[in-house]
């Protein structure tokens, strides 16, 4: 007797390679989507911390990507290892664009309304590092805010040469800063009524910032500034 496969099942398997590119296509759309439609401002205050979010997305759509190849895999022995760095690959890209998702949508919930104030300010730096990951970028992290700037290279060059990271002493960022009142939870099990009143804040062009922007705090002397060796 011939060991042939049920119809149905066939019809199932072809049915779910076929979601596989199909799936794949939709993440690669929703990454490129993201990126397309990402506002230039950079979000610093309040901190929404959504990193346990965006993993539990990213793992999510993983496994679905693993048990999707794992249904047609049959008896081949190869299959299984194929699907398990397929899907380690997909969650790798979807952990960032997640990120992204997350915070274009803080911002457009923060900033839709009408009551936003825009004006410059000097905004400390507390660290400035050169990231090497998808392409070379020199960012800076602020003081007492959240959130990465990428400065020009020529700025960072000028004022910290090669130095993969360095915890400079008065050095700031020239922003253009745009703010927006808000209302956020005080935390999770705490009712509606504890809401508090906050202020949204983001920079303009946080992602690749000017030249020039990079300069000296204006309130510290110049006597106390390091100087460059």
């Amino acid at each position: 007797m011939d060991q042939t496969t049920p119809p149905q099942t066939e019809l199932a398997r072809r049915a779910v390679s076929r979601a596989i590119p199909a799936l794949s296509i939709v993440i690669l759309a929703v990454m490129g989507l993201s990126l397309a439609l990402r506002t230039s401002g950079q979000g610093i205050a309040p901190n929404y911390d959504d990193g346990g979010s965006a993993i539990t997305i990213s793992v999510a759509i993983g496994l679905v990507c693993f048990g999707l190849m794992l249904a047609t895999a049959a008896r081949e022995t190869k299959r299984p290892l194929f699907a398990l760095g397929w899907s380690l690959l997909v969650t790798f890209f979807s952990f960032p664009t997640m990120l992204i998702v997350f915070d274009e949508a803080h911002q457009r919930a923060d900033f839709a309304g009408s009551r936003i104030s825009e004006y410059q300010e000097y905004l400390s730096i507390n660290f400035a590092q050169i990231h090497r990951g998808r392409g070379v970028h020199y960012e800076v992290g602020l003081t007492g805010r959240s959130g990465l700037l990428n400065i020009d290279e020529r700025d960072y060059r000028a004022a910290f040469g090669s130095a993969e990271r360095v915890k400079p002493v008065g050095y700031c960022v020239l922003a253009t800063v745009q703010t927006a009142p808000i209302t956020v939870d005080n935390g999770p099990n705490m009712p509606i009524s504890a809401r508090r009143r906050a202020v949204a804040v983001r920079v303009v062009n946080g992602f690749a910032l000017p030249a020039g922007r990079l300069v000296r705090c204006p309130w510290v002397r110049p006597a106390t500034l390091p100087t460059k060796k």
